[in-house]
C-alpha cells in the first residue's frame, strides 16, 4: 500500500512539476515577447531623439531659417552611376528638380535632379558633374565649385589677381544656380596658383562626412 501511495506521490510531483515548468516556460516567453517590444520601442524613440535634434538644430540656424524645407530619409545611393543619394520624399512633399538639400547645419550636400511622387534623387556636390556659384564669405572673391572625383571640392574661375586664404569659409553665392545663398560649401585648404594663369583655384575641404549622412533638409521654393 505504501508502494502505490509512494507512487502516486512521485507521479503527482511529476505532474506539477512538468506542469509548472510549462508554466515558467510560457512566462518566459511573455517576458521575452515584453522584452523585444521594449528594445524596440527603445530604439524607435532613440531615432525619433536624433531626427528631433536634427530640427531643433536647423531651427537655430539663421541662414536661410526663413527657408521652408522637408526633412527626406536616405534610402540608398548609386555609386555605380555616379555621386547619388535616394530619399523619401518627392513631388506629394513639395520636392522640386533643381532643390538645394543640405545637413542641419545648412551645409550644402546636393542638388535634387530627378523627383518621383515619393522619392527624389540628388547629385552630390562632390560628383564631377555639379556646379555651384560660390562667394568666398570673408572677402567675398566669387568663383563656381565642381566636385573633384567623389573626394573633394575644387573653387575654380577665381580670378588670379584675388586673394585667396586657407582656411576662408566658402558658400553658395545665390547666382545663376537657384540655390539660396550662405549654404556653407566648406573651407579653403589649398591654393593653387601659376605664373600667367587667368584663374587660380582652391581645393576645399567640404566639411561634410556623406558616408555617415542619414537625414537631409530639402529646400522649397
Amino acid at each position: 500500500m505504501k508502494f502505490f501511495q509512494a507512487t502516486e506521490q512521485r507521479v503527482a510531483d511529476s505532474w506539477y512539476f512538468f506542469k509548472t515548468l510549462g508554466n515558467l516556460v510560457k512566462e518566459n516567453a511573455v517576458l521575452q515577447s515584453e522584452v523585444n517590444r521594449l528594445f524596440e520601442e527603445n530604439v524607435y524613440l532613440k531615432e525619433v531623439a536624433l531626427e528631433n535634434i536634427a530640427l531643433r538644430q536647423r531651427l537655430k540656424m539663421s541662414l536661410p531659417e526663413a527657408a521652408p524645407a522637408v526633412l527626406a530619409e536616405i534610402t540608398g545611393t548609386l555609386a555605380e552611376e555616379g555621386q547619388y543619394f535616394l530619399v523619401d520624399q518627392g513631388e506629394a512633399d513639395g520636392v522640386k528638380v533643381g532643390a538645394a538639400a543640405v545637413n542641419e547645419n545648412n551645409f550644402f550636400v546636393g542638388q535634387v535632379i530627378e523627383v518621383g511622387r515619393h522619392w527624389a534623387k540628388i547629385l552630390l556636390a562632390i560628383d564631377g558633374r555639379s556646379e555651384i556659384g560660390a562667394q568666398v564669405q570673408e572677402t567675398r572673391v566669387r568663383g563656381l565649385v565642381r566636385g573633384r572625383n567623389g573626394l573633394s571640392l575644387i573653387f575654380e574661375m577665381v580670378p588670379a589677381d584675388a586673394t585667396l586664404n586657407i582656411g576662408e569659409t566658402v558658400i553658395t553665392s545665390g547666382l545663376n544656380d537657384g540655390f539660396p545663398s550662405a549654404l556653407v560649401l566648406g573651407r579653403l585648404a589649398e591654393i593653387e596658383k601659376k605664373p600667367n594663369e587667368v584663374f587660380q583655384r582652391a581645393i576645399i575641404d567640404p566639411l561634410i562626412d556623406w558616408s555617415r549622412l542619414e537625414k537631409v533638409f530639402i529646400l522649397l521654393p
